[in-house]
């Protein structure tokens, strides 16, 4: 009886919880409800933890939506949490953006408890957030048993050797995974090697990004060399490393057998790279701009201050 009772008041307690949900974030709610195609998108729309709890309850019941965008938001871990749980019983969800949104180690915790039961996330993006090698080895734990996911984007965080040791170790058994993005990390020719070691007898991965990273022109060569042998991957993206032009024309010679149609290096041809920007790079290009315009405006005030001090020492002069 005792426990019947119990469940009752806990039900309600999470009915009274969701209806001030519901209450204190009206924007979000009347998303949820007018909703009628299969994508949700509410990018900077400074939603937290609260509003990322209203759209799992959300997620509990619903069978149409597939893809949810939170791109820059501050779902933070809390809010990870929610959507993670959600997502253990709801397999209609495949697309999930979740870049730039405070997320840690912590969050990596409950997205990897979650990938190892879910089967229905195709795509996780997880760029620029703080999700260190630690981080990654929680997510690579799901992968050795996730067979459904095929894109993560682990771009902007903080993976290092450790971390691609991690990844590298999962991919010799994952068979699901064919897009990695791993740009703007710190990943160096050690974790270039693990990559290649793991290109030589990997035959899922199509494209791997490692964009703006601290690869020299060993780490280039054990990439190039491991594709010799791998006939799979189809893209390699190692532009802004630390690879000058003429090394990269001698790793292009060597993997000519290999099926890559993409060493990209460089802005592809005929296109500005500041004019096609991914969504990645836009979050990037934004912060940098918030950062140029603060640095104008201090400088700006700075000379005002000079030359308002220099009006007055001439004004006392003259006096």
């Amino acid at each position: 009886m005792w426990s019947m009772c119990e469940e009752c008041h806990l039900r309600r307690r999470k009915e009274l919880k969701l209806e001030h949900l519901q209450t204190q974030n009206p924007a979000v709610s009347s998303h949820l409800q007018d909703l009628s195609s299969s994508g949700l998108f509410l990018r900077e729309k400074s939603l937290g933890a609260d509003e990322a709890e209203l759209i799992s309850h959300f997620l509990n019941t619903n069978t149409s939506l597939t893809v949810l965008d939170l791109t820059q938001n501050e779902v933070t871990d809390d809010g990870v949490k929610c959507l993670a749980e959600s997502l253990t019983s709801n397999t209609c969800l495949k697309t999930l953006h979740l870049a730039s949104n405070a997320i840690s180690d912590v969050g990596a915790q409950y997205l990897s408890d979650c990938l190892k039961i879910n089967t229905g996330l195709v795509n996780l993006n997880l760029f620029g957030n703080s999700i260190s090698d630690q981080g990654t080895r929680l997510l690579t734990d799901a992968l050795k048993s996730n067979n459904s996911l095929t894109e993560l984007n682990l771009g902007g965080n903080s993976v290092g050797e450790l971390g691609v040791w991690y990844l590298a170790d999962s991919l010799k058994t994952n068979s699901s995974l064919s897009w990695l993005r791993l740009s703007r990390n710190s990943i160096d020719n050690r974790g270039a090697q693990y990559l290649s070691s793991v290109l030589e007898q990997n035959t899922t991965l199509t494209y791997l990004d490692l964009e703006q990273n601290s690869i020299s022109e060993d780490g280039a060569e054990y990439l190039a060399s491991s594709l010799k042998s791998n006939t799979t991957l189809k893209g390699l993206n190692i532009w802004n490393n630390l690879v000058d032009e003429s090394e990269l024309e001698c790793i292009q010679k060597s993997i000519q057998s290999n099926a890559v149609n993409e060493l990209l290096r460089s802005p592809p041809k005929g296109r500005r790279r500041t004019s096609s920007l991914t969504d990645e790079q836009t979050i990037v290009a934004k912060t940098s701009l918030r950062t140029t315009n603060k640095e104008m405006y201090s400088l700006l005030r700075n000379k005002f201050e000079v030359v308002f001090i220099f009006l007055i020492m001439a004004v006392w002069s003259i006096l």
